[in-house]
């Protein structure tokens, strides 16, 4: 018979071999796909995330997984575009190498995978949680797209509860502002702080300032794009442009594939 011992150290190597596969597999994507850590949204509401991948993936698919560990998470491969649904949408803008994840009517918190189909490999992907609230999300902009025109500004307020330490303003897969001004891409930027807000103001805007910028606390991050445009007339071009903000919620979208109902993949995954 085995003795206790034996059992012990078979089972403590078996574990760790596990452990190191969990690792490499978890690891292995995480440096092609980047998204934030974790949303917060009020339930019945939409929310737009932002997934940035590396430019070698541009021809690649591209779909949403649902699920706590990769491993074990349920996923659907879009190619033949065989389901359709009503509230979740994955669009590809492959000129900006991000493709955007559109969840209307949130109802549920839960751990989501932007992720890219790699043949004969295990795919990419980058993980988040979404923090779905019955009251005021703890950390939100009252839209997440912006307009601005060619030296003109913009402005975006971002709603947290009071956070003392942590708050920035960031470049998706580019730099932070941490402190009460700086610049991004040639962008000049000014942050004030109140007590549940923060106000970004962004001048000197060029076209190549167009793209998704995101609010962040130490544990929650909320994307917006910012969409530059040409002034329509050159009788404009000495003139400040005002301060604008979108009121709508969408987001750039050059091509458009609907996902199965979350919870029917939480029921009936495909393998």
């Amino acid at each position: 018979m085995r003795s206790h011992r034996t059992v012990h150290n078979d089972t403590a190597m078996h574990l760790n071999c596990l452990l190191f596969i969990f690792s490499f597999i978890r690891l292995s994507g995480a440096q092609d796909v980047t998204t934030v850590r974790q949303i917060s949204v009020q339930r019945g509401q939409s929310v737009v995330i932002p997934c940035l991948y590396n430019q070698k993936y541009t021809s690649s698919y591209k779909y949403l997984s649902a699920g706590y560990v990769w491993l074990l998470s349920d996923y659907v491969d879009f190619s033949d575009q065989r389901c359709h649904h009503k509230t979740v949408f994955v669009s590809d803008d492959t000129e900006g190498h991000i493709f955007t994840v559109r969840m209307d009517d949130v109802q549920e918190s839960g751990s989501y995978w932007c992720a890219i189909h790699i043949p004969s490999a295990f795919d990419k992907r980058a993980g988040f949680f979404l923090d779905v609230t019955a009251d005021s999300p703890r950390l939100h902009v009252t839209s997440q797209t912006v307009m601005g025109s060619e030296n003109g500004s913009v402005t975006i307020t971002c709603y947290h509860q009071g956070v003392q330490y942590g708050v920035k303003w960031c470049k998706f897969g580019g730099q932070c502002i941490t402190g009460a001004s700086g610049t991004l891409d040639g962008a000049s930027v000014e942050i004030r702080h109140g007590l549940r807000n923060m106000t970004v103001s962004m001048s000197r805007l060029k076209k190549k300032n167009t793209g998704w910028y995101w609010c962040s606390t130490e544990d929650l991050q909320m994307p917006v794009h910012i969409t530059v445009s040409q002034k329509k007339s050159r009788s404009a071009e000495g003139q400040q442009s005002p301060v604008t903000t979108a009121t709508g919620q969408s987001s750039p979208r050059k091509r458009t594939v609907q996902l199965f109902d979350l919870k029917y993949l939480l029921k009936f995954p495909l393998r």
